[in-house]
């Protein structure tokens, strides 16, 4: 699944050169991903779900996609390290239990466009949807899995997610006077693992563009520190509305995980529907995390 950016660009370039700093010049088999050609872990797809409106088609689907691939829910697949190199990142082979394979590759660069646009997903599968339309077959094959496996486990990297935590990032985003709503997010140490959890939830609307989509979508990654290594993630969002004059709804559940790993559930939110209404203030704890909630202004164009 393709997104588009809303990373702004002066946050892309600096982790960008981060990157192709001198020391990541010298190619080694294990260069800064903490891994080596050769490791292997067993996933579990858990739950994953998702139900589609789109101008007045509805379809449902149940279980995974990895490229040409399909995992059933409830299924385990594989991850294989084929290739790990300093200046191109991680290459891969998922197989799953029909012992069907595809290949899949993460790089830093790639990660942070994707991953910024992920927080949006309500806003970003809206615009897919426009673009390439109702697709039931397609959908009855279940979403897409997240090909995030491993992300390099350095400091910019680190920086950049607890970067998206935080209010100024969000408000420094080209089209955030569109948005109105809550966010709380946290980017924490919890063991031998970071954990992220984001929680996002409100409304976007664009007259000019007969745009207006209330969602709720909430989401929780775990990395492992060593390693880079993902033990797991969650994923629950949902939205309604119209869009370029349109109705169009989805909700969108998953849940996987390394299959010895116990994954937390969400730290924040509980879906209780996209009717009711929104908390507003801020919240500030104590310690390296920051939990806030906000409201972005919204500026309805004529």
């Amino acid at each position: 699944m393709e997104f588009r950016t809303n990373i702004p660009v002066y946050l892309f370039f600096m982790i960008l050169i981060c990157s192709l700093s001198v020391d990541s010049l010298v190619i080694t088999s294990q260069a800064n991903w903490g891994i080596e050609p050769g490791f292997q872990k067993v996933y579990v797809l858990d739950e994953s779900s998702w139900s589609i409106t789109y101008g007045g088609l509805s379809a449902t689907g149940e279980g995974g996609t990895f490229q040409e691939l399909r995992i059933a829910q409830g299924d385990s697949f594989s991850i294989n390290v084929v290739q790990v190199d300093n200046n191109y990142g991680v290459e891969y082979i998922l197989e799953n239990q029909q012992e069907q394979s595809s290949t899949g590759f993460v790089d830093k660069a790639n990660f942070i466009y994707e991953f910024a646009n992920f927080l949006y997903y309500p806003t970003e599968e809206a615009g897919r949807l426009d673009q390439t339309g109702f697709n039931e077959e397609e959908i009855m094959l279940g979403p897409p899995i997240i090909s995030w496996f491993f992300i390099e486990p350095t400091e910019d990297l680190w920086e950049f997610l607890e970067e998206v935590t935080t209010l100024e990032y969000h408000n420094s985003l080209q089209n955030a006077d569109e948005f109105e709503g809550t966010l709380e997010a946290d980017f924490a140490v919890e063991g031998e693992n970071k954990v992220f959890d984001f929680y996002l939830r409100g409304d976007y609307i664009n007259e000019t563009k007969n745009i207006e989509i209330r969602f709720d979508h909430n989401i929780k990654f775990i990395w492992k520190i060593s390693t880079g290594l993902l033990q797991g993630y969650r994923i629950s969002s949902q939205f309604l509305g119209e869009y370029f004059g349109n109705e169009i709804s989805e909700e969108l559940n998953v849940a996987c995980r390394v299959g010895t790993y116990s994954l937390p559930y969400f730290k924040f939110g509980g879906f209780s529907g996209l009717i009711s209404g929104f908390r507003m203030g801020i919240v500030i704890t104590s310690g390296l995390v920051i939990v806030t909630i906000y409201q972005l202004m919204k500026k309805r164009k004529n």
